[in-house]
């Protein structure tokens, strides 16, 4: 379960699609957000409020275990150094995954949830 109080709102500012399997995306940094290298973060999508998502089905329905409406959170390293003015990320798309079938639809002006708490 993710603590409400600790979700912030980043801004996606770039993406770079690497192969058909391998993307990267830079967001905004949330000030006052601090992690040590190496260490992780919960990112989390609505599908709904993405600029362009995609429903598991052609007819529109999801079979998936999650509504197009609900948000989802993974945990994702942070590969930009701790000094950086923005946060970068890798992602490898797991085909029908729940989070990363939409998070590959990322334009920049997205908006990402962040739980701030490093880990």
């Amino acid at each position: 379960m993710t603590d409400a109080s600790n979700i912030q709102t980043i801004k996606v500012l770039s993406k770079t699609t690497w192969t058909d399997s391998l993307f990267s995306f830079t967001t905004t940094r949330p000030q006052g957000f601090k992690f040590t290298a190496g260490q992780f973060v919960r990112l989390g999508v609505n599908p709904s409020q993405l600029r362009h998502h995609q429903s598991s089905n052609t007819d529109g329905t999801d079979d998936d275990k999650h509504s197009l409406d609900e948000e989802i959170f993974r945990a994702y390293s942070i590969v930009s150094s701790p000094y950086e003015d923005e946060l970068e990320f890798f992602s490898v798309v797991i085909p029908d995954g729940a989070f990363t079938s939409q998070l590959q639809f990322l334009q920049v002006e997205d908006e990402v949830l962040l739980n701030s708490q490093p880990f």
